[in-house]
């Protein structure tokens, strides 16, 4: 079945996501001192939707510290007193252009307001790729988020998962998900996932998405992925090439 087309997200769409976040992490909102673990309400009141603009700063600063322990990102960033704050600027830049394809969906705690305790981001067929133009920008956002000593880590990180990731067929890519410490466990990945792989499924298309973790690994196969290959960049912990069928 064919799948929708998608136009390329606009400047103006991308100038206020990185300018919110931006203004997030000169005010304090994403700070590298924000604790790792956060206090939620403890009863499963959860409920997923489709993520809005505004969003943008909290959804970013709830993956950075999701990601925080992962042993990857830990070789990515060692230094742990920077790291929380080398993601949140990692994902700034990266999670800019694909929140601007209206494909993010996040997972809110409801008690007394709604706090962000997880987030999905998605990339629609065929706009994984990162054309020259995008290349740049990322060797530049890069170096002024990490600095020159970690930059051949992480942009060696991101060419391998461009050389490698599938050509064919039409698929969604998942590069990013991630639930807050006290959430995990309890069924919150797996609901953020199950909008686009029900789509999936209704469209005849397949999703693919990058383990960096045993943990993740297991995740994503429970959820209907195997391992196409793993991968590894000289001495990184290994992460794995994942990919979904569409389901009958």
């Amino acid at each position: 079945m064919a799948y929708p087309s998608r136009q390329e997200p606009g400047r103006g769409v991308l100038v206020r996501v990185v300018t919110s976040v931006v203004i997030a992490l000169l005010s304090g909102t994403l700070k590298a001192g924000s604790a790792i673990g956060r206090s939620f309400p403890a009863q499963d009141n959860c409920g997923v939707r489709k993520a809005a603009e505004a969003d943008g700063p909290q959804l970013l600063a709830t993956l950075a510290r999701a990601y925080y322990e992962d042993p990857l990102f830990a070789w990515y960033f060692p230094d742990d007193s920077r790291r929380l704050q080398q993601l949140q600027r990692v994902l700034a830049l990266l999670g800019a252009q694909i929140f601007a394809y209206d494909e993010t969906y996040t997972a809110g705690a409801v008690s007394g307001g709604e706090d962000v305790v997880g987030a999905a981001l998605w990339v629609s067929p065929d706009h994984w790729r990162m054309c020259p133009f995008t290349w740049a920008a990322a060797v530049g956002g890069l170096a002024s988020s990490v600095g020159m000593r970690q930059l051949p880590r992480s942009l060696g990180g991101l060419y391998l998962t461009q050389s490698r990731h599938p050509q064919e067929p039409p698929h969604y890519y998942l590069p990013f998900i991630g639930v807050e410490r006290e959430w995990q466990a309890r069924g919150v990945g797996s609901a953020l996932m199950q909008p686009i792989l029900a789509r999936c499924d209704c469209e005849g298309l397949s999703a693919c998405a990058e383990a960096t973790s045993p943990r993740s690994r297991a995740f994503l196969e429970r959820n209907g992925f195997g391992v196409l290959q793993e991968m590894a960049l000289r001495s990184s912990p290994p992460m794995w090439l994942m990919w979904r069928g569409p389901g009958p």
